[in-house]
């Protein structure tokens, strides 16, 4: 094989193996498995109840009916103000950290289309920088993405907030963790390639014969 395909291959390897390691997770309980909310505190309106389930008797709570996966995963409907789900995240300053969960907001669509005000209202907040809202979620369970987020202290906050006037949102499976680091492309092939030379100069290809008749 010539060098460029050794390279070639090599870099594919590394590339893949780079980018597949997984995130440690510093959220603890963010799929809501513990059947509560250990580890996470309430704030701002948790009163009321919840619309889209007779079960539900408060505005927050964890149960099956709201998880994407696992057994359980948490609802949370305030009426008329925001509340606020907070978790306090162990982290290393100066490192770059990624913000993955899953969200939906069950029920209330056609009253929210009819309403000139925002009765649904969901964010994300990291160590207090607001930095997503919307104010038209999606209806089915949707994976949220956040990278590049910074932090300059050992310990952040984690904040969500929640308000939906005609039904509930669905929250589950949140990750957080340092980036992985991928290698940069050009720096990688120049990495590989002594290996690459070394394979072909113990592997000369072999010449072709020629027959003179």
């Amino acid at each position: 094989p010539s060098v460029f395909t050794l390279a070639t291959i090599a870099l594919l390897a590394f590339t893949v193996r780079a980018s597949a390691i997984p995130i440690s997770n510093i959220v603890k309980n963010g799929g809501f498995e513990t059947g509560d909310f250990s580890n996470w505190h309430l704030s701002g309106n948790t009163g009321g109840t919840a619309r889209t389930s007779a079960a539900r008797t408060s505005a927050f709570g964890v149960d099956h009916d709201s998880a994407h996966t696992g057994n359980y995963g948490a609802f949370a409907s305030p009426d008329g103000s925001l509340g606020f789900l907070r978790q306090t995240l162990d982290t290393v300053a100066g490192a770059t950290y990624q913000l993955s969960f899953w969200l939906q907001a069950a029920g209330g669509e056609a009253a929210q289309a009819a309403s000139a005000a925002h009765p649904l209202d969901f964010q994300v907040f990291w160590n207090g920088d607001l930095i997503y809202e919307t104010f038209a979620p999606p209806a089915a369970y949707t994976h949220f993405t956040f990278s590049g987020l910074t932090t300059d202290c050992d310990c952040i906050a984690l904040t969500f907030g929640f308000r939906n006037d005609f039904g509930s949102f669905h929250l589950d499976d949140v990750v957080g963790g340092i980036a992985p680091q991928v290698p940069e492309f050009f720096s990688t092939i120049w990495l590989l390639l002594p290996a690459g030379l070394l394979l072909a100069l113990a592997h000369p290809r072999k010449q072709p014969k020629t027959v003179t008749l």
